[in-house]
């Protein structure tokens, strides 16, 4: 299976946060792909229950040269399989199934949700879930990511980093 995720940063986002706010400087914030990713890595990971085997970025905040210049915040993720693909794209808020040889199938996520507020509403379901298992004593459903899930996404994203410094002297 191959998965790719792609998220533009849209143009005034980039000129407001990364320009001009608060990681402007690259010496004393962390790096992009962490900033912008390590949640996305972490869904990755979750979706595919594997670990990764390369990941590769583009841009940096080294230079205003990032692909920073796309007119929305956008993201797409796709997965590519033996028999089909998904594509998620979190600015329609669709998600594309497509069996080879079959029609395709559209869900409308907007549809399965009231809120979507923080992460897409997933920041509200991991605290409401953690205070249920803190309140009632229960295990973690099958639905919160682990410990060892998302500190493998920050690894990804700071193995990276550690990569562009080597290369780049």
């Amino acid at each position: 299976m191959t998965v790719m995720g792609i998220e533009n940063v849209g143009y005034w986002h980039q000129a407001h946060s990364f320009v001009r706010g608060n990681w402007r400087n690259s010496n004393t914030t962390s790096p992009m792909i962490l900033q912008k990713c390590c949640h996305d890595m972490d869904l990755l990971l979750w979706l595919t229950g594997k670990t990764a085997k390369s990941v590769s970025s583009y841009g940096s905040t080294m230079s205003f040269t990032m692909s920073g210049f796309t007119e929305k915040n956008s993201r797409f993720t796709k997965f590519m399989g033996t028999k089909g693909e998904i594509l998620a794209d979190f600015s329609e808020d669709t998600i594309q199934i497509q069996e080879f040889g079959e029609k395709s199938e559209i869900i409308d996520v907007s549809e399965l949700s009231e809120d979507f507020s923080g992460h897409a509403g997933g920041d509200n379901r991991m605290v409401e879930e953690f205070l249920d298992m803190l309140l009632d004593r229960k295990e973690s459903e099958k639905s919160m990511t682990t410990l060892e899930r998302s500190l493998e996404s920050h690894y990804i994203a700071l193995a990276i980093v550690l990569l562009i410094y080597l290369l780049l002297g």
